[in-house]
C-alpha cells in the first residue's frame, strides 16, 4: 500500500511537469529600470534581502512599508526578494518616493494558474535589461520538484562601471554534490573579476557542511560575508527546525547571507520587527568605494 501510495505521488509530480508545472520563462522588466539614476560614489545606499514566503501575508504590504520609511530620502535602495510570486511587484511598486523598478525571474508555476514564483530584485537605481540574466538552478527538488531561480543584475555607477548584483535562492533538499553545482553557476554569473560586487539570498544554509561549500565558493571570487549585527537571534525558521533528523542539520545557522566586494559597508543587521515571512530581512547600508 505505501509503495501505491509513493508510486501515485511520484506519477503525479511527473504528470504536473510534462503539462507544464514548474515551467521556466526569461526575466521581465518591471517599471523603467532603464530610467533610474546611477550609483554615486560615497553614497549610502540600503540593501534588503528578504525571502519573503511568497508575499502572501496580510501584514506584507505594510511591512514592506515600513522598511521603505526608514531609508532617508536622498538614499540609495535595492531590494533582493527571493520566493516571491509574479504579483509581488504591482503590490508594492508605489511604496517608495521614486520610481522603483527592476526584474523579476520565475522558477515554476502550476498550469491551472498565471502565478508564478521566482525572485525579484527592484531598486530606484538604475538596472539595466541587458545586464539581467536568469540563473535556473541545474537541478530540481527532490529531483522531480521544484527547480531554484538565482538572478544577476548590475547598477552602473556614475564616472564608469558597475555593481553586479547576484540574488540567489539555494537548493534545499538535494544531495551535497548538487548543491555546489548551483553555487559554481551562480558565482560564474559574475563577468568582471574584481569589479565590485554582492552576492545574496537565501541559500538554505542550514548544515555547516554547506554553509563551508557556500563561503569557501564566495572567497575564491574575493568575496567576503557580511557580518549581521543579532545574527544569533535570526536562526532557521520554525518549520525547518522541525526537521532536526536530517543528518548535519543545524538550527542555529541562518539561511540568508551577503557576500561583497569592492563596496564600503556601513552596518548590516537582521530586522526582527516582521511576521509576514519565516525569514527575517537582512538590512544593509553600504557606499560605492572610489576607484
Amino acid at each position: 500500500m505505501i509503495y501505491r501510495t509513493y508510486r501515485l505521488i511520484l506519477g503525479l509530480l511527473l504528470a504536473f511537469n510534462s503539462f507544464g508545472c514548474f515551467s521556466v520563462s526569461q526575466v521581465a522588466s518591471l517599471g523603467s529600470p532603464e530610467k533610474a539614476g546611477v550609483v554615486e560614489t560615497d553614497q549610502v545606499s540600503h540593501f534588503i534581502c528578504w525571502n519573503v514566503h511568497k508575499a502572501s501575508h496580510e501584514r506584507f504590504k505594510e511591512e514592506v512599508a515600513l522598511l521603505m520609511e526608514d531609508i532617508p530620502e536622498e538614499d540609495g535602495v535595492i531590494l533582493c526578494m527571493q520566493e516571491v510570486r509574479s504579483s509581488t511587484y504591482e503590490k508594492i511598486k508605489d511604496l517608495h518616493r521614486e520610481d522603483i523598478s527592476g526584474h523579476y525571474a520565475p522558477s515554476w508555476r502550476f498550469p491551472l494558474s498565471r502565478q508564478s514564483t521566482g525572485v525579484l530584485t527592484i531598486a530606484n537605481q538604475s538596472l539595466p535589461a541587458s545586464g539581467a540574466v536568469a540563473l535556473r538552478s541545474p537541478r530540481r527538488e527532490m529531483y522531480v520538484a521544484s527547480p531554484k531561480m538565482s538572478l544577476r543584475t548590475a547598477m552602473p555607477i556614475q564616472g564608469g562601471g558597475e555593481v553586479e548584483i547576484i540574488n540567489c535562492h539555494g537548493l534545499n533538499f538535494v544531495t551535497e554534490s548538487v548543491f555546489p553545482m548551483q553555487l559554481d553557476e551562480v558565482f560564474a554569473a559574475l563577468k568582471t573579476p574584481g569589479a565590485p560586487a554582492i552576492v545574496c539570498g537565501d541559500f538554505n544554509t542550514w548544515s555547516e557542511a554547506r554553509l563551508k561549500m557556500l563561503r569557501d565558493k564566495a572567497e575564491a571570487m574575493g568575496l567576503s560575508e557580511v557580518e549581521v549585527a543579532g545574527e544569533e537571534h535570526s536562526p532557521a525558521p520554525k518549520w525547518l527546525r522541525r526537521l532536526n533528523l536530517i543528518d548535519g542539520f543545524n538550527p542555529d545557522l541562518r539561511l540568508d547571507r551577503i557576500f561583497t566586494r569592492g563596496i564600503e559597508v556601513i552596518d548590516c543587521h537582521s530586522d526582527d520587527r516582521f511576521e509576514s515571512s519565516d525569514h527575517r530581512p537582512l538590512v544593509m547600508r553600504f557606499k560605492v568605494k572610489r576607484a
